[in-house]
């Protein structure tokens, strides 16, 4: 079946830390276009490396697509950062109705931490009528029970427990019903007053200020690879409440996922074996491109020895960098990553131990 003429909007953000996860997220894209698909890409650009973008270039001599950065570092600069790893970035979302011509009717945003499995054709053709977005739920939150939903749901944003959040990694984009109901706008000014009260304040907001104009959208638009075994063993469901996605949609999902979502601490680690068959795909697109020798995410071991060194978010923000150098150094060395993650994990076991030992001391 041949693709339609018309290119279909891709939105990606980014910035220096997830330039190659862009990389690697535009070739999946444009790895599983359909006969025909043209593609007009987008990247809200945080500080994408330069020779990240000439290697996309590059692709243009085999596959039907434009890319436009967008330069969005001077924006959002005032607005909270939530918990975790979180920064000004996660806003630029906000700003694609304004940034993308009118002509542009409909657009999918994604996370720059995602791999593409399927042609997004189908997923264009969704019926959104009346609804700003298409979004999956979030099954995450969905299975982790009514205490912390309750935490999450009802004490932070105000809704019934059985309100429905969606993850704000994926959202398929009416744009004209946005600009209509100056979608943006709402949600540009409710960060800038709001953002210090949520945790995940992207997605919170987005939550609290489009209730009811957001359409839930197929669960294999998202799926996780940390829940890929329990799902293929068809146990995962039993954990999940409040969310509409049952025992058959889960399975054949994680059977035929459209996009993988490497969300939290769920991230392709470069120095040890895949965990999920996912992941093992993850790292065979990987030597389809140039950066077979680059780890592609801070693995979470490098993140909890940089915090075991600093209780300053700050210092153990510059810690991380300094030790992902590091690994990068040495990670063309066959044997030296893994020798260097255990290196690293010994040394966050006696970190926490004399961190307990002055605890006590103290006490």
């Amino acid at each position: 079946m041949t693709a339609s003429e018309a290119p279909l909007s891709i939105v990606f953000s980014a910035d220096r830390n997830f330039s190659v996860p862009l990389g690697l997220a535009v070739h999946s894209l444009l790895k599983h276009a359909a006969p025909g698909r043209r593609y007009d890409i987008h990247v809200l650009d945080g500080g994408v490396r330069d020779d990240v973008k000439d290697v996309i270039d590059t692709w243009k001599s085999s596959h039907d697509f434009t890319i436009s950065y967008h330069d969005l570092r001077q924006q959002f600069r005032s607005c909270g950062s939530g918990s975790g790893d979180f920064t000004a970035a996660m806003y630029y979302r906000f700003l694609i109705p304004d940034l993308l011509p009118e002509t542009v009717h409909r657009a999918l945003y994604v996370d720059s931490d995602v791999m593409f499995l399927q042609d997004c054709g189908e997923l264009f053709q969704t019926d959104l009528d009346d609804y700003c977005l298409g979004a999956v739920q979030d099954v995450y939150l969905a299975s982790l029970g009514d205490s912390v939903r309750h935490s999450r749901i009802v004490e932070d944003l105000g809704f019934p427990i059985d309100h429905p959040y969606y993850l704000s990694g994926q959202l398929l984009m009416n744009l004209d019903r946005m600009r209509a109901t100056q979608a943006a706008e709402r949600l540009i000014r409710y960060a800038e007053t709001h953002s210090h009260l949520y945790r995940f304040p992207d997605q919170d907001i987005m939550n609290i200020v489009l209730e009811g104009e957001i359409k839930t959208i197929p669960y294999q638009w998202c799926i996780m690879p940390c829940f890929e075994k329990e799902s293929l063993a068809g146990t995962f469901h039993t954990r999940l409440k409040h969310i509409p996605y049952g025992a058959a949609e889960i399975l054949e999902a994680t059977r035929c996922p459209a996009l993988v979502h490497f969300a939290g601490g769920s991230k392709p680690d470069s120095t040890s074996p895949p965990p999920t068959q996912l992941e093992a795909t993850f790292f065979r697109y990987r030597k389809e491109t140039p950066w077979t020798q680059e780890p592609p995410y801070t693995p979470g071991y490098i993140k909890h020895a940089a915090q075991a060194a600093s209780n300053d978010p700050e210092r153990a923000k510059r810690t991380a960098a300094a030790l992902m150098q590091c690994l990068r150094a040495v990670y063309p060395i066959p044997g030296a990553p893994k020798t260097f993650r255990i290196l690293l994990n010994a040394y966050i076991r006696i970190a926490a131990k004399w961190q307990r030992i002055r605890r006590n001391k103290a006490a």
